[in-house]
C-alpha cells in the first residue's frame, strides 16, 4: 500500500517521535494511589500505557503517511478503482483526526480517554476487517485476500483482544485518568 518514499518518511517520523514520547512518559508522574479497599494502586502513564501511548502516535504518524500517499493518487488521478480510493481516504482521514485527538486526551489524562480509545482499537479492528474483505471481494483480479491484509488484520484483532479489556478493567487505567 505505500510507496518507499511513504515508508521511508514513516521511519524518519517513527524515531524521533519514539524519543519524545520516551521523554513525556518518563516525566509522566507514576504516583501510587490507594483504592477504596486500601489497595496500593499505580497511576501515570507507565507500565502497559507505554505500548498504548505508542500505539496512538505511531497509528496517527502511520494515518499521516497513508493520507499523503492516498491524496497524491487521488490529485494525479491514476486509479481505477476510484470507488475503493476515495472511501479509504474518508475512513484515513477520519482515523487520522480521530487518533490525533487521542493523543490529546491521553497525554492530558482526560477521563474520556478510556471509552473512547475502546471505540478507536475497535472501530480500526472492525474497518480493517471489513475493508479487507470488500477490496477482495471487489477486485475480482484477486482470488484471495494477500499476506499485507492477513497480518493487519490479525495484528489488529490481538490488539483489540489483549488492549480493550485492559483499557476498560484495569485499575491504573481508572486511576490515570481521572481528569
Amino acid at each position: 500500500m505505500l510507496n518507499n518514499i511513504g515508508l521511508i518518511g514513516l521511519v524518519i517520523l517513527i524515531i524521533p517521535t519514539g524519543f519524545l514520547l520516551f521523554l513525556g512518559l518518563k516525566k509522566s508522574n507514576n504516583l501510587i494511589q490507594r483504592d477504596s479497599k486500601g489497595l496500593e494502586i499505580k497511576t501515570g502513564l507507565g507500565g502497559w500505557l507505554t505500548l498504548v501511548g505508542f500505539n496512538i502516535v505511531l497509528s496517527v504518524l502511520y494515518a499521516l503517511v497513508v493520507f499523503f500517499t492516498y491524496l497524491m493518487i487521488l490529485i494525479g488521478g491514476t486509479s481505477t478503482d476510484l470507488l475503493i480510493l476515495i472511501s479509504e481516504f474518508i475512513v484515513n482521514t477520519a482515523f487520522l483526526l480521530f487518533g490525533s485527538y487521542l493523543i490529546i486526551l491521553f497525554f492530558k489524562k482526560k477521563k474520556l480517554f478510556r471509552k473512547l480509545y475502546a471505540y478507536y482499537i475497535s472501530l480500526t479492528f472492525l474497518w480493517v476487517l471489513v475493508d479487507g474483505i470488500a477490496v477482495t471481494w471487489m477486485l475480482s483480479e484477486i482470488q484471495n485476500m494477500d499476506s499485507e491484509t492477513l497480518y493487519a488484520i490479525a495484528r489488529n484483532g490481538v490488539w483489540f483482544v489483549i488492549f480493550l479489556p485492559y483499557i476498560l478493567r484495569s485499575k491504573r487505567v481508572k486511576f490515570t485518568f481521572v481528569n
